[in-house]
């Protein structure tokens, strides 16, 4: 996918998601739409698009992940990626929802950054993935999302590992 074509599905996403929010299938509960004034992105930067390879464990394993409430969605820890952002080497573990879970199938990469509560939104961000036959995907940072909690205090969200914990801001994305 050229640049062009990258920035054009990055945009037509978040406008997307915005539609989302906004639409009659809304999360938001009716004092939070009220409230609600739409979503806001840093500008595209393809600093933050980058190829990682996810290192699978040899069976996935439950995962470690805590949640704002109980009725979060049972994930399955499958692997890390390894990738450079920023010029630093970051690892970044990857949940698939555990079966029975969650009507199709996707990979989780929920993180936290030195945004996180200042700019973001505190409990951390998420990368949603396709899952492929080949374990070599794109993180694509501007796609970054804040989960339905960070809008609405009725949801329960999974909430990143200490082990997603970023050193850098990571200003691509959803923000605050």
């Amino acid at each position: 996918m050229d640049e062009a074509e990258w920035r054009a599905d990055v945009e037509s996403e978040r406008e997307a998601r915005d539609a989302h929010y906004k639409g009659p299938d809304t999360p938001l509960s009716p004092e939070s739409r009220k409230a609600f004034r739409g979503l806001r992105w840093w500008p595209l930067d393809a600093r933050y698009r980058v190829e990682a390879t996810l290192r699978r464990h040899a069976a996935p394993r439950p995962g470690r992940l805590a949640s704002t409430g109980d009725d979060a969605i049972a994930m399955l820890e499958v692997g890390a990626f390894e990738l450079d952002l920023l010029g630093q080497r970051v690892q970044l573990l990857a949940f698939e929802p555990a079966p029975g879970e969650a009507d199709e199938a996707y990979l989780l990469v929920p993180f936290r950054d030195a945004t996180s509560g200042k700019e973001t939104y505190g409990a951390g961000r998420y990368l949603d993935l396709e899952p492929h036959a080949g374990d070599r995907y794109v993180l694509d940072f501007n796609r970054a999302y804040h989960p339905y909690c960070a809008h609405d205090d009725a949801w329960s969200c999974t909430l990143p590992p200490p082990e997603n914990r970023l050193p850098m801001k990571v200003e691509a994305g959803e923000r605050l």
